[in-house]
């Protein structure tokens, strides 16, 4: 059985990780358009599920939520937990 103490070395190492919650398409005009503070409503209300990564690998799901105040994601789902084997600790 693996325990935590096999990975002590690894524990510090961070890893990034992307949520993607929605694709948009958007004309070129309006792309255009864009100036700073230029708001892309991504139409989707919280509880909407979104793909958890880490450096790249998919992982699992989420939902979207509204945590003091912020935008989090609740993991809801990890796909499968030999994925997190598959993830490149160095990418």
């Amino acid at each position: 059985m693996i325990s935590k103490k096999d990975f002590d070395g690894l524990l510090d190492i961070e890893l990034k990780i992307d949520v993607d919650i929605n694709t948009i398409k958007l004309p070129i005009e309006k792309i255009m358009k864009f100036e700073k503070g230029t708001v892309i409503d991504f139409q989707i209300p919280a509880g909407s599920s979104a793909k958890v990564s880490v450096n790249e690998t998919q992982i699992g799901e989420g939902e979207i939520m509204v945590y003091e105040k912020n935008l989090a994601v609740r993991i809801n789902d990890i796909l499968d937990s030999n994925k997190l084997l598959e993830v490149d600790f160095f990418n």
